[in-house]
């Protein structure tokens, strides 16, 4: 299995990202609409990057919240300024897990005061003091090694209390699928023995990505019909092909949470058509078969006559 942080690196290289030397302690921080929220309302907790003045842009980290107060309901990264997630913040189907892993690139790099990542929608479930933090915080800037900034955090403190107004959190309406993206395929020599991968990335400025898939098909043309082959998965970026002949035609699905799909299609680099004399087999194939059929069809009213 490759090493993440393999990944990471050559990812930046691939992309030719640059970056810059630090001057001050860049920072994650938390939002949320009040400090004292409701026993039993849903709520966001945004998080944010300050990069005090300097490039940034690569950063990871977990952010941790008390699971015995608070149920994680879902994660919206729409309109985050991560355009690759190399691990996308995901709610585990295990709800005494009490943390959200985070891995991510922006493109271009990113300079500002209030940089949005994504957004934790919970539900308060007792009264008490909290507090969400983060662990293993990272941010990468611009000077060509990757070099760590120095990090601070800011906590978000909370009161939970059964005496507080309910204010539960409402989803945007999203029927707008996510922004178009191409998909590029590539291979390193230092990345999966130097097989043939696929990296894509896309946003959703509504309701927020939820998955991809990707289907490698493998496909004939006769005439105007379209015939083919194979399955759509779930994946992630980087993808590693399983057919490193590219033979297959390859589309990858990007879905978010309302389940609006965008679809990009990476041409084979061998196309694999039935065309020209191929036609001709396949007509020769076809009237074989019609004879077998037409065959046992006279050789079965045969024996029912002797019968």
């Amino acid at each position: 299995m490759v090493n993440q942080k393999t990944i990471f690196f050559i990812l930046l290289s691939i992309f030719y990202f640059l970056f810059s030397f630090p001057t001050f302690a860049a920072q994650f921080f938390l939002g949320a609409p009040a400090q004292e929220i409701a026993v039993d309302s849903t709520f966001t907790v945004g998080v944010f990057v300050d990069s005090q003045g300097q490039d940034v842009n690569a950063l990871e980290g977990d952010i941790v919240f008390p699971s015995e107060y608070l149920t994680l309901r879902s994660i919206d990264d729409s309109n985050s300024l991560v355009s690759l997630w190399l691990k996308r913040p995901e709610v585990n189907v295990d709800d005494s897990v009490n943390k959200v892993p985070f891995s991510g690139i922006v493109p271009g790099g990113y300079r500002g005061e209030k940089g949005y990542l994504f957004s934790l929608i919970f539900t308060a479930q007792k009264a008490g003091q909290i507090t969400i933090s983060s662990a293993n915080d990272k941010i990468f800037l611009n000077d060509s090694l990757g070099t760590a900034a120095s990090i601070s955090w800011a906590p978000l403190n909370l009161k939970i209390s059964s005496t507080a107004a309910k204010q539960d959190y409402l989803p945007p309406p999203d029927n707008k699928p996510p922004e178009p993206f191409t998909p590029l395929l590539t291979r390193d020599p230092n990345l999966f023995n130097n097989q043939w991968f696929l990296v894509f990335a896309t946003q959703d400025k509504g309701s927020g990505l939820n998955h991809y898939e990707v289907a490698e098909r493998r496909e004939f043309k006769i005439f105007n019909f379209k015939f083919g082959w194979g399955d759509y998965l779930m994946a992630d970026s980087p993808y590693l092909l399983k057919d490193q002949k590219l033979k297959s035609q390859i589309y990858v699905r990007a879905v978010d949470e309302n389940g609006n799909q965008r679809l990009a299609t990476v041409l084979a680099a061998q196309s694999f058509k039935l065309q020209g004399n191929y036609l001709i087999y396949v007509i020769i194939i076809l009237v074989i078969i019609a004879f077998i059929i037409l065959f046992c069809k006279r050789l079965w009213k045969r024996e029912l006559t002797h019968q």
